[in-house]
């Protein structure tokens, strides 16, 4: 029988949340390989559920006929998103930031209730040590209000975002713990390896990019999963490719990557971004309303971890989205 203190893996988790989840607790094996992913592996899962009398498996069927102890974490009721994004609609009022000087431009609370949604289905929340990796847009205060996460981190350059989360964190079901922290300097070593799932929003360009990942990836355990906001309207395809292949090469499997996913505030100021004084003089108004979106990545260790292979010669220039050559 389960107790609560023992370790499950990914796909196990999925599994057991999907029968819970399930009408009459059961769900036929093709059904339950669509949410839970590989085929092999949500057969193996079901059958280590059988060894321990939780599951019974027939007719292509696994049903839950025991519901032993499983872990709390994953019997937890989760919150409705709505009432979460009411939640953090709330705290967003509150507090509005916008500094050019660290890039600073946060996505719309859609954007935010959207990405939480696709973090709940690939079961990227429960029990996890999240990092928020600069967090202007106070993603943090939103996994904090699903009460899902074991621990949330944020690293972050502006202490007037450290200031604000530092108020409010004893407020939230789990407290958020804040790290000033630069990316240019390197990672403190009690960091490496201590995070389930790293969320970053980094500047557009090719070394800011690969900045952001490059101290994620250093963050992740030896499973672990980012979410990456990447945009098409600063970076072109030749520039996409280059993070990419980069990436790639450190042991990451890109497993979602999902298109216009995410809209950014509105400012009007977009005339005046770095780069942008290369646009034509009849490109002479500000936007209306929001054109600012990003690709959101989802991306999986899948191997052995290996450092990015990327030369940060001059990145603190590339730290500002812009419209580079």
């Amino acid at each position: 029988m389960y107790q609560s203190k023992m370790k499950l893996n990914k796909t196990t988790e999925k599994v057991i949340i999907s029968l819970l989840k399930a009408k009459g607790n059961k769900m036929d094996i093709w059904e339950l390989s669509r949410k839970c992913g590989y085929l092999l592996d949500v057969i193996k899962s079901a059958e280590l559920l059988k060894k321990v009398g939780a599951v019974k498996l027939e007719n292509s069927t696994v049903t839950l006929t025991n519901k032993i102890k499983f872990p709390e974490y994953l019997v937890k009721n989760e919150r409705p998103l709505n009432e979460v994004m009411r939640k953090y609609t709330a705290y967003r009022k509150r507090a509005v930031f916008s500094n050019d000087d660290y890039d600073q431009l946060s996505i719309l609370p859609g954007a935010v209730y959207n990405k939480l949604a696709v973090m709940l289905k690939k079961n990227d929340l429960r029990n996890r040590d999240v990092l928020c990796m600069g967090d202007d847009d106070l993603f943090s205060v939103a996994c904090s209000l699903t009460a899902l996460p074991k621990s949330i981190t944020i690293f972050e350059v502006d202490e007037k975002v450290i200031g604000f989360i530092n108020k409010i964190s004893r407020e939230l079901p789990i407290p958020i713990k804040t790290v000033s922290l630069n990316l240019l300097k390197s990672l403190p070593k009690s960091y490496s390896g201590s995070f389930d799932v790293f969320v970053a929003e980094p500047p557009d360009t090719v070394k800011g990019t690969l900045l952001f990942v490059s101290r994620g990836i250093q963050a992740l355990r030896k499973d672990g999963v980012f979410y990456l906001g990447m945009t098409e309207v600063t970076l072109n395809k030749k520039q996409w490719l280059e993070i990419e292949k980069t990436v790639l090469a450190t042991g990451i499997a890109l497993t979602d990557i999902i298109g216009d996913f995410e809209e950014y505030v509105i400012e009007g100021n977009e005339l005046t971004w770095k780069g942008f004084e290369k646009l034509p003089k009849w490109v002479n108004k500000p936007a209306k309303k929001p054109w600012f979106v990003s690709t959101l990545f989802r991306g999986e260790v899948a191997g052995v971890k290996k450092p990015i292979k990327f030369s940060f010669k001059d990145v603190k220039k590339e730290l500002i989205t812009s419209l580079l050559p």
